[in-house]
């Protein structure tokens, strides 16, 4: 169990760690969550190596190196996806709407990350220099 503390379950028969936090388990076969979950697994090293390894640059900015971006990254849209899909109330005001075709391409290795371009809607209005988005 890795050296880190879980919650487990036991039995007389077994131990072994529980799920933690929000789990769907409607969305998603063992296959394709088990792909996630090296996401998911991959972003959870990093957490625990950040108080560590990050260096403090000022102003509130960091630096960690050995960091795969990308992976990372899809890490943080695997999550918004898997709730964007859900149906648990949790998560009913997360919706990727014309993205979430996107985002399961990209987390699932379809597509390269740099397809999923939120500049791809061609008719949003991007407002001019010095003035504010519509509301």
């Amino acid at each position: 169990m890795d050296g880190y503390p879980h919650n487990l379950k036991i039995s007389p028969t077994n131990v072994h760690s529980t799920q933690h936090g929000v789990y769907d388990p409607a969305i998603l076969c063992g296959t394709c969550d088990a792909l996630l979950g090296k996401l998911d697994d991959y972003a959870l090293d990093v957490c625990r190596r950040f108080p560590k390894e990050r260096v403090d640059l000022g102003d509130g900015t960091f630096e960690m190196a050995n960091i795969d971006g990308d992976a990372f990254a899809k890490f943080v849209l695997a999550v918004l996806w898997r709730a964007s899909i859900s149906s648990r109330p949790e998560f009913r005001n997360v919706a990727l709407g014309p993205y979430e075709s996107q985002a399961c391409e990209v987390i699932f290795g379809a597509k390269p990350l740099n397809a999923m371009s939120l500049a791809q809607n061609e008719n949003r209005q991007r407002p001019a220099s010095g003035q504010r988005a519509p509301t």
